[in-house]
């Protein structure tokens, strides 16, 4: 789940590059060494914690009435 957060340098990032206009894909590939810094910052300030919390509830509840 983690991997797959649209953040650069993670693995989802690339999934939001092909949907993006090229444009802003190719801005972000290009930048996507800067994110490194900033996705250690989140990491330990628990702020993807927040985000990964707020996901995975989404997916229960989603599950939950599908089933």
């Amino acid at each position: 789940m983690f991997n797959l957060l649209p953040i650069p340098p993670l693995d989802g990032s690339k999934i939001l590059y092909s949907i993006l206009p090229d444009k802003f894909g190719s801005f972000l590939v290009e930048y996507e060494n800067y994110f490194y810094p900033i996705l250690i910052f989140l990491l330990l300030t628990d702020t993807i914690d927040n985000v990964l919390n707020s996901l995975i509830n989404f997916w229960i509840k989603l599950l939950n009435i599908i089933i």
